[in-house]
C-alpha cells in the first residue's frame, strides 16, 4: 500500500498514531488498517466516527447513498428492484452480523421506492416495518395497504399509553 504522510493533512505512518492514511488497490483507509476492504474504510482501536457538519444559514448536512448501473464515468438508471442499503454491523463469534439494516429499494421505472427496516431477531434479518412509496406504514407485512397496516401470525394488538392511564385496541389479555 502507499502510505500518505505530511502535516498539512494530520497524516502519519507511525504505527498507533491517529491520522493515518492508507491507499490500497483504489480502496482508502483512515486509522489503523493497511488494506482497506471497501473503496472507504474508516477504522479506529477506540472510537470510530464520521461527522458531516455544515456551518451554514442555507445548507443542511447530509449523507448521500447513490445507486447506479454503469460507472462512475457513466452512471445508468438503477434498474427495478435495485437495492441501497445502510447496514449496521456488530463482530459475534469472529465473525461481522448484521444487526440492522435499512433498504431503500427501487420499485418502478418512475423512481417510487420502499423504505424497509431490518433488525436481528437471533435467526439473522428479519423486517420489521416497511414504508411504502405512498407513505402508508406496514408492521409485519411487506406490503401495506393503508395508512398504517400492522399483521401478525399472532394475535394483533395496539398499545397506546398515555401518562395518565392505558388505552389498548384489540382483545383483553
Amino acid at each position: 500500500p502507499v502510505i500518505a504522510t505530511g502535516r498539512a493533512g494530520h497524516f502519519s505512518a507511525t504505527p498507533g498514531v491517529a491520522g493515518r492514511i492508507f491507499y490500497s488497490d483504489g480502496n482508502v483507509g483512515i486509522g489503523p488498517v493497511q488494506n482497506p476492504p471497501t473503496s472507504l474504510y474508516v477504522s479506529s482501536n477506540n472510537t470510530a466516527s464520521v461527522s458531516v457538519a455544515t456551518y451554514s444559514d442555507t445548507h443542511s448536512p447530509k449523507i448521500t447513498i447513490d445507486n447506479a448501473r454503469g460507472n462512475s464515468d457513466s452512471p445508468q438508471d438503477a434498474a427495478v428492484d435495485d437495492i441501497s442499503s445502510l447496514v449496521f454491523r456488530n463482530y459475534q463469534g469472529g465473525v461481522w452480523v448484521n444487526s440492522g439494516v435499512i433498504r431503500s429499494q427501487l420499485k418502478n421505472i418512475d423512481g417510487k421506492s420502499n423504505l424497509d427496516f431490518y433488525v436481528n431477531g437471533g435467526s439473522g434479518e428479519e423486517k420489521v416495518l416497511s414504508l411504502n412509496n405512498s407513505g402508508d406504514i406496514g408492521i409485519g407485512t411487506d406490503s401495506p395497504s393503508e395508512m398504517l397496516h400492522i399483521r401478525s401470525t399472532s394475535k394483533a394488538a395496539l398499545l397506546i399509553e398515555a401518562d395518565t392511564g392505558n388505552t389498548q385496541g384489540g382483545e383483553d389479555n
